[in-house]
Parts: C-alpha cells; sequence; structure tokens
C-alpha cells in the first residue's frame, strides 16, 4: 500500500502521460547495482480521472525506460482525490505485480525503493520533490534507498 498527501496550489492534469501531471512514481528493484532491473508505476489524475501505468516490470523485462503497458494490473487499485488545494493519493500494488512473483519476507533483509511527486500547476511538469534519487532524472537503481525488513 501507498499513501501520498500533497499540498500543491494548481492541479495539473490535462496532459496524457501521467507523469507529466501532477502524480506519484516509484519503484522497486531486487539489486542496488548499476543496470538492475526494476518495476516502476506512475499513478495520478488525466482530465480528472485516476490512471496508473507501469514504465517497467522485474517480471518481464530489465526495465526498457519509457515503455509503458496501460493494461489493467491485477489487484492494482488507485484512487486520487482532491480537496481545497490538498490532493491524495492512495495504491494497492500487490508484491507480484511488483516484483513477477510472491515474496518470502523472511528470505529478504531488505527492499530497495525511490519515490517522486511530479508537480504541474497547469502548464507542463515543472519538476519534482524525491523521497530519494533513482528515477527522477536517470534511472539508476544504485541510488534507491534501502528499506530493512525486520524479521521478529
Amino acid at each position: 500500500y501507498i499513501a501520498v498527501e500533497v499540498t500543491d496550489n494548481a492541479l495539473g492534469d490535462t496532459d496524457s502521460k501521467i507523469y507529466n501531471n501532477d502524480s506519484v512514481q516509484f519503484a522497486f528493484t531486487t539489486n542496488r547495482v548499476v543496470g538492475a532491473s526494476r518495476t516502476e508505476y506512475g499513478f495520478g489524475l488525466v482530465n480528472g480521472k485516476t490512471e496508473v501505468e507501469r514504465y517497467a516490470f522485474i517480471g518481464v523485462d530489465s526495465g526498457i525506460v519509457g515503455v509503458s503497458d496501460k493494461k489493467k494490473y491485477e489487484g492494482v487499485e488507485t484512487a486520487v482525490t482532491r480537496e481545497g488545494n490538498k490532493t491524495y493519493y492512495e495504491g494497492k500494488f500487490p508484491w507480484t505485480q511488483i516484483y513477477g512473483k510472491k515474496l518470502s519476507f523472511s528470505e529478504l533483509n531488505g527492499l530497495y525503493f525511490s519515490l517522486l511527486i511530479n508537480d504541474n500547476d497547469g502548464s507542463g511538469r515543472r519538476g519534482w520533490m524525491e523521497y530519494c534519487p533513482g528515477i527522477g532524472e536517470a534511472k539508476d537503481p544504485t541510488k534507491f534507498v534501502e528499506i530493512p525488513i525486520s524479521k521478529r
């Protein structure tokens, strides 16, 4: 699950490419090394309607930059709502739609992740804010942050 609350003075949602609108992009990789395959999603509003797009998928390809398969992804659910100057992004992304298989967390020490929030005030993407680098300027899994897995 992912949830993001963004304070933004103007909504930009008229471009057909989600990443050019106000939106959220995030990616996971299995290895923090150059050229590692990754899964990357973007979701946001396109002309007032919630859309989701997958730009790369570990389960099929090794991260072809800019390639989008706009089919529906089994189990993926997203919602984007706006109230005043706040936009709320919520998503459910099953691990099989991220890693191409079920994960055994007992076998993992951590996950590698990157997230950014795109900003468009009505005349095209102005830029983005990153939780960590790795998908904004270049697709570089070496810059993803490690999220440790706690084992009890």
